[in-house]
């Protein structure tokens, strides 16, 4: 059905530890976590347009950290600011 999700997989086991649903069915590619493995931020693309999103691990919550763009954007990266 070319439905789209991020899956947690355990690294030891393969078992799901966590399923982020995907209503809209964005395309979710170049995941990675934040350092504090609590979050995981992400590319999602729908119908040509891109936006840098967080999916928080404590909750399913995805909040996007822009508007949705046509322009490439490459492999988002978490950094401190502090």
């Amino acid at each position: 059905d070319y439905k789209h999700a991020l899956v947690v997989l355990d690294y030891h086991t393969g078992a799901e530890v966590k399923v982020f649903t995907n209503v809209e069915n964005y395309f979710i590619s170049m995941p990675r976590w934040s350092p504090d493995g609590k979050m995981i931020v992400a590319l999602r693309t729908l119908n040509n347009r891109r936006s840098i999103s967080m999916f928080n691990m404590a909750g399913d919550s995805v909040t996007n950290t822009g508007t949705d763009t046509k322009e490439n954007i490459g492999y988002p990266v978490l950094h401190s600011t502090g």
